[in-house]
């Protein structure tokens, strides 16, 4: 690989804006360029630049003053954490440069193998991960997009140093020879209703975004101004990232029918960075019909590994439902495979999701036992054993060859026996209350004893893990009137649902501030990095509400204060914790 170059990004709720890698110029011509999701550190800079090797950073003028500004503004208020890169790197001003385009020997030199950039992935189960994308891989994943008409236009919120963003809206409408219209994703989230405006405005064919997305422009658009649109135009409005909740889409279609837009213009699909972008989806509108939902009982997900799928139930609070995600595309080699025993599952099958196909990168950067256990497994009982698999690390299933998303195997919950998948119990917590946000619940489990870099647990080690549920408040409750009291109220409905419906208990319940759940740049909850802060005392909690769940011959269980010392820091205000006399949801102890 040559030299290695590195993009910023704009941080949320910084003073970034702008975002420099939606100028042109930085797509062409250029040698590979690291487009870096926002790992969880303490100092992004300077771990993106330790991690690749970076020397040189690629930005234009506007771009470089507003950090110089931001490095001002931290110097005079002296916050605790600032953005600072490291001295040693330079800093190009492509704007500045007198770039000749005249000749193009540079571009008739890249080999198939080189790498064209690296992208990170979104860090929603674990760290960022370097995917090294080759222009092969580039080239493969074009030759799936030629459904896309040459006067489609493309229409994109999402940033550029997203997997999504970079290739949706920036390089395959170069392959394709599409027009790509793009805005700010900042402008989207202060006004989610600009989405779809933009998309009549300019006639989009195509456009993408996640789950929460298309709820945001669902609730944020006013009847009036919906019925104004015209989305007729829109044959690919694709969907992807976290598991698809089916209300959210029906929400969405229910409020631009006005507009002339209908279910089948959904496109449901599975995309990753190790894939350089599409796995699956449906391309073709004709063949979709709209989003396609696999209803099942619950318990079958939660007792073993491969499961069993049943057919439609009735949605009577012991179903969850399942969003197809289409079919993969023509180049892919796709398996659902028994992660444990290596053995390929047959549809109707739970087991994780393995891909194989030209798209898909071979190697992390400076990475090579990880890119040797998740980029090149094998199936021990295929014929070409040199075959490499991405090992997704997500569970999935196939029915008559379509592909439902099942959960993400680290997130799963292992409590009482059975496998509980986290979407469940996220669920229950919003069905609960109107004072939480949707999409903005994650829940995990503790050990009971936990020897995880020195740390010891404050629960008795001979017990089940401990459920924690961490949950952003629509509302500062600091502010509200008799804030304690509601929120007293709020916790115990939030205990009792997910008893009622899941039948295990939560020992914490976290109640955040505003817009401060750990998410990743595509809107990913990212679990782990919740479970992390939560050790770390770094989440901005409002209030934590406790309670010791000890089975009936356990000892020695955590007292109430034992749990406040575990949870008390200065981010915090004063800690509400259950009274172990108060009454709870029946039964709150378990036989062994």
């Amino acid at each position: 690989m040559r030299r290695c170059y590195l993009l910023p990004q704009p941080q949320p709720q910084k003073i970034h804006p702008y975002t420099p890698a939606q100028t042109p110029r930085f797509l062409v011509g250029l040698p590979p360029l690291t487009y870096a999701q926002k790992p969880c550190v303490e100092s992004i800079s300077d771990w993106l630049v330790q991690d690749t090797g970076a020397s040189i950073v690629l930005t234009n003028s506007k771009y470089r003053n507003l950090i110089k500004l931001g490095a001002v503004k931290a110097f005079l208020k002296k916050p605790k954490r600032t953005i600072a890169w490291p001295a040693h790197i330079a800093w190009l001003k492509t704007d500045k440069l007198k770039i000749a385009l005249k000749s193009t020997k540079a571009a008739t030199t890249t080999q198939p193998s080189d790498v064209a950039f690296i992208q990170y992935t979104s860090g929603s189960t674990e760290e960022p991960r370097p995917a090294m994308v080759t222009h092969a891989n580039i080239h493969a994943q074009g030759l799936l997009w030629d459904w896309c008409a040459s006067d489609d236009l493309v229409l994109g919120w999402l940033p550029p140093y997203h997997d999504n963003g970079l290739l949706a809206f920036n390089l395959m409408p170069i392959y394709c020879g599409n027009k790509s219209v793009q805005m700010s994703p900042l402008a989207f989230i202060k006004d989610p209703s600009i989405w779809m405006r933009m998309a009549s405005k300019y006639k989009a064919g195509y456009t993408c975004g996640p789950n929460f997305a298309y709820l945001l422009a669902a609730k944020r658009t006013a009847d009036n101004v919906a019925a104004t649109l015209d989305l007729t135009k829109l044959r690919n409005a694709a969907c992807g990232a976290e598991p698809i909740k089916p209300d959210y889409l029906a929400l969405f279609a229910s409020k631009f029918a006005a507009a002339g837009f209908v279910p089948s213009q959904f496109n449901c699909a599975l995309g990753m960075a190790e894939a350089t972008l599409v796995v699956t989806g449906y391309p073709d509108p004709a063949t979709r019909g709209g989003p396609k939902a696999l209803t099942v009982d619950r318990t079958i997900l939660e007792k073993d590994h491969p499961f069993e799928i049943l057919d439609d139930l009735k949605d009577d609070g012991k179903a969850i439902h399942l969003t197809g995600l289409g079919y993969f595309g023509r180049t892919y080699d796709l398996k659902i495979v028994d992660p444990t025993t290596r053995r390929v599952l047959p549809d109707g099958r739970v087991g994780e999701i393995w891909i194989h196909g030209p798209s898909m990168v071979q190697n992390y950067w400076n990475r090579p036992e990880l890119s040797q256990a998740r980029l090149q497994a094998t199936i021990p009982s295929e014929r070409e054993p040199s075959k490499g698999y991405f090992r997704t690390n997500d569970y999935g299933v196939l029915v008559d060859g379509e592909l439902f998303f099942v959960g993400r195997i680290p997130d799963m919950i292992a409590m009482d026996g059975r496998w509980i998948s986290p979407q469940t119990i996220e669920s229950s917590v919003e069905r609960a209350t109107d004072c939480i946000r949707p999409g903005c619940v994650s829940c995990f489990t503790l050990p009971r004893h936990d020897n995880d870099e020195g740390r010891e647990s404050v629960f008795d080690e001979d017990e089940d893990p401990a459920l924690v549920v961490v949950a952003e408040l629509k509302q500062d409750m600091n502010t509200a009137t008799n804030g304690q009291a509601i929120v007293a109220t709020l916790c115990k409905s939030i205990l009792r649902q997910i008893w009622s419906e899941n039948h295990v208990q939560a020992t914490t319940i976290v109640l955040l501030q505003p817009k401060s759940i750990p998410k990743t740049t595509s809107g990913k909850l990212q679990r782990w990095r919740a479970k992390q802060m939560f050790f770390d005392k770094q989440l901005k909690v409002q209030c934590a509400y406790s309670h010791t769940v000890r089975s009936v011959n356990k000892k020695n269980a955590a007292t109430l204060k034992d749990i406040e010392n575990a949870l008390a820091t200065k981010r915090f205000t004063p800690i509400l914790l259950l009274d172990p006399a108060s009454p709870m949801p029946s039964p709150i102890v378990q036989s062994i």
